[in-house]
């Protein structure tokens, strides 16, 4: 405002004092009309009217995305991102277009965020910011959970196979997506079988792991030459570790952990930094591998009994007498035949929770956020990345989830009990509902234990992971 005052009235040549409301001016004299400071440099303007334009192009780019979900209508904005995206910088597209991967896999349309992660890898190839989709992507072709989820979505759909899926369900993106050799070339000239040929759930899952392990090998070998940095992480390396003994690249993996394992010998464990989750993984395998339990986590059986428990929730059989996974407040215990993974959950109540009746209404995913309750996360594939999810409160009520997705909604059977000082769980789920195959003894799969009270939600749970081995 002073600025502008002082510009006013050119013709009047007397002199003036400029007293601010700080005084910081005070004193000093100048004409109306002077220049009170110097002509922008032409550059800063350039620049400025540059990123004037870019917040436009963003603003503009966000109304485009936010419509095309509010009106289902995502294929279309896929097929035109090349176009949606001109005017845009690098750093700018890839960060729109990472955000729009997020909301993406948010709502569980993982075809669709592939496509999309495609699209950035081919677009800014060896860009830094490139990182999010390499490991999105890692994530999903390394995930026996998603494989699955697409194996089930083919099966009702009656699609042949996940690319078969690709095709019904998501329209192509732009051609430089789909032709270009830079990474996966051959995925639209591989064969498709025909529509009907395949009729099983379990053929429709073969057919997308083999499509899902092609392509994490040729997602590894894309960020060999672009971030080849990123291509020897823990979060690409340990999904790809299963994937690389599938497809008989069992050397290289082995190969990978004796680095890291040599390296560690400098570098020890640090229990706070973000990649210690991670690391323990590593740990982890490498016991597994060396059979090695002395630096592995948790190691609790799972045992298998010959005699089923009567799902009472009471916990009276004599195989609940062994605590396998306790703490001061909680135990769960694991058991398995050939048919169940059988669950015991014990929990001491909580003064400060109010604890219903048990109830035998249930429906699927039921709002448990008022309740004490226990949350289940197994992983069969050890990609320490993607989980199937099932929780259990003090009434036995439920809910469950695979990758997040709540539409996942297994058949299990569950019993609940309480004392005046406990609440008890006695639950049974059958290996068809969480694998493509009964478990063998030996096998070892990853769970997550934890526990939340009515008061806490899901971004305070801090789960105790261990290694579930299958006895």
């Amino acid at each position: 405002k002073l600025y502008f005052e002082l510009l006013s009235n050119e013709s009047t040549a007397e002199p003036i004092q400029l007293v601010s409301r700080r005084g910081m001016m005070t004193g000093i004299s100048y004409l109306k009309g002077d220049r009170l400071r110097r002509d922008a440099d032409v550059q800063v303007v350039k620049i400025s009217n540059s990123t004037l334009q870019s917040i436009r192009y963003r603003t503009t780019v966000d109304r485009i995305i936010d419509n095309a979900f509010a009106g289902n209508d995502l294929q279309k904005l896929i097929g035109e991102l090349g176009h949606i995206l001109k005017g845009l910088d690098a750093l700018t597209a890839i960060d729109r277009l990472s955000h729009l991967v997020i909301r993406l896999e948010r709502q569980h349309q993982y075809l669709h965020a592939m496509r999309v992660n495609h699209f950035i890898l081919q677009e800014y190839a060896g860009h830094p910011f490139t990182e999010r989709a390499y490991l999105s992507l890692m994530r999903m072709y390394t995930s026996s959970e998603l494989m699955m989820q697409f194996a089930r979505m083919a099966t009702q759909n009656g699609t042949s196979d996940f690319k078969d899926s690709k095709q019904s369900n998501v329209a192509r993106a732009s051609a430089t997506v789909e032709t270009s050799p830079a990474l996966g070339s051959n995925r639209n000239q591989r064969a498709i079988a025909s529509t009907g040929s395949v009729n099983t759930y379990l053929e429709q899952f073969q057919l997308v792991e083999r499509d899902f392990f092609k392509e994490a090998m040729d997602l590894l070998a894309h960020m060999k030459r672009n971030l080849p940095e990123l291509s020897m992480d823990l979060r690409v390396r340990i999904p790809l570790l299963r994937v690389q003994h599938k497809v008989g690249a069992s050397d290289n993996a082995a190969k990978y952990l004796r680095i890291w394992q040599s390296r560690q010998l400098f570098n020890p464990l640090d229990p706070e930094s973000r990649h210690a989750t991670w690391s323990q993984a590593a740990i982890d395998e490498v016991g597994i591998k060396n059979s090695l339990k002395s630096n592995m986590g948790k190691l609790i059986p799972a045992r298998f009994t010959s005699e089923r428990p009567v799902l009472d929730g009471e916990l009276s059989e004599s195989i609940w007498e062994q605590s396998t996974f306790d703490s001061q407040s909680q135990r769960v215990q694991f058991y398995w035949d050939e048919e169940y993974l059988i669950i015991g959950i014990e929990c001491a109540k909580k003064e400060s929770e109010v604890y219903g009746p048990v109830t035998t209404e249930r429906s699927y995913d039921q709002n448990l956020n008022n309740a004490d309750r226990i949350v289940l996360e197994l992983d069969s594939d050890r990609d320490y990345s993607t989980f199937q999810q099932l929780v259990i409160d003090h009434r036995g009520r439920c809910a469950d989830s695979r990758i997040g997705d709540a539409t996942w909604n297994p058949k299990w059977f569950i019993s609940a009990g309480q004392t005046e000082s406990t609440w008890t769980i006695e639950c049974a789920i059958p290996w068809s509902q969480l694998a493509m195959r009964v478990p063998r003894r030996g096998d070892i799969w990853v769970v997550k234990v934890s526990r939340l009270l009515s008061s806490e939600d899901q971004t305070r749970r801090k789960p105790e992971t261990a290694l579930l081995h299958i006895h």
